[in-house]
């Protein structure tokens, strides 16, 4: 026996857990030193939850359960300084099996029927995990806000010489909103004390909470997918350009796979250098980040592009895209050698006297100038 270790349960549930290693000295402990150890190391561990209320040990040692009514003078000396370290704490201990023990080191306990290797996923409960792109925090923003609040109040602490549990304090006890509790009072089931007097009551367990968490969660989904914009998917193999975070610049890459987590790519620069980005960060490298203007043929256009800018205006026709030709219309694909303007100017109809713009508007002069 090398290590002790105990958990703190309450209303059957797990709450935190502690271990340690023990000294090559503890460890040559007699077992039932060894024991009593265990139940001293997490008293100790758990006093700010257990200190000053009455608390029940489980220990799989039987004669715990008398020792803890002994005499002190008629216990050996180590054993009584264990006991004096147990005196400020309302604790009793109870025996309970150790194959009853469910928080005991279940893999050290099991023989298997077979010589084949243990199924872990059905002893250990499974873990996801999901990591987020490296320098997209947006994918994270709740923990890392909450991180960045934190060590602010303990800087601030620190600089003031104040106590940094009591600055955490108010971050622990303001509620999440007007209808869900504070978080401390969801996780102990009960209200917290705080540095304003009140009395605490105890917290009925209320089923809603989750679905009101999911729900505020939701609402806030919503809200921010109103300003969201879709960027469309990348492939493998594609060439596309990488934003540098640091200095904001773009160079190119290349798209090796897409990640098992939305809007994740890894992609490999032109040194052979593997990196992990967010869609953000990620551009089609074929598509011209410049709008090119060009021209778009008339309905005239039998007699090539020259002939139909130098075309006079037809005056019968009553739409103005056919008197003065149509704009100019950007586009996003490769910008041409040779690129021609239509005329933009107000042009005077052979026909009328009333200038008109390129759209059709007649253009009437202020009657100063008449």
């Amino acid at each position: 026996m090398t290590s002790i270790g105990a958990p703190f349960i309450q209303d059957g549930k797990p709450i935190t857990f502690v271990s340690k290693s023990m000294t090559d000295t503890e460890s040559r402990y007699a077992n039932i030193k060894r024991k009593l150890l265990a139940v001293v190391f997490a008293l100790e561990r758990f006093h700010t939850y257990i200190y000053g209320k009455p608390v029940l040990v489980q220990s799989d040692h039987k004669p715990l359960e008398n020792i803890q009514y002994k005499n002190l003078s008629k216990a050996p000396p180590r054993l009584q300084r264990m006991l004096l370290r147990i005196q400020p704490y309302n604790c009793t201990i109870q025996y309970k099996a150790g194959k009853e023990m469910i928080f005991a080191d279940y893999l050290s306990r099991i023989s298997p029927s077979t010589a084949g290797e243990i199924e872990l996923d059905k002893i250990v409960h499974q873990v996801l995990h999901t990591t987020s792109s490296p320098h997209y925090p947006q994918s994270n923003g709740f923990i890392e806000r909450t991180a960045q609040t934190v060590k602010n109040c303990l800087k601030k602490a620190k600089a003031q010489k104040q106590n940094p549990q009591l600055a955490l304090l108010p971050l622990r006890t303001i509620p999440i909103d007007n209808t869900l509790p504070l978080p401390a009072e969801l996780f102990f089931n009960r209200k917290v004390q705080n540095q304003i007097p009140h009395i605490i009551r105890h917290t009925n367990k209320s089923e809603h909470i989750q679905n009101q968490l999911l729900a505020r969660q939701n609402t806030q989904k919503i809200y921010f997918d109103q300003h969201r914009k879709e960027l469309p998917p990348l492939f493998d193999n594609q060439q596309v350009s990488v934003q540098d975070t640091t200095t904001d610049l773009w160079s190119s890459a290349t798209i090796i796979k897409s990640c098992g987590e939305p809007r994740s790519y890894v992609i490999q620069t032109p040194d052979g250098t593997t990196l992990r980005r967010n869609r953000r960060h990620l551009k089609d490298s074929g598509r011209s980040q410049h709008a090119v203007p060009v021209t778009q043929p008339t309905d005239d256009d039998d007699h090539g592009d020259d002939d139909t800018l130098d075309k006079p205006a037809d005056s019968t026709s009553d739409d103005p895209r056919k008197i003065h030709g149509r704009p100019p219309v950007l586009s996003t694909g490769p910008p041409k050698e040779s690129v021609t303007w239509a005329n933009a100017s107000p042009t005077t109809s052979s026909n009328s006297s009333t200038a008109r713009t390129r759209s059709g508007r007649a253009v009437k002069p202020p009657k100063r100038f008449e």
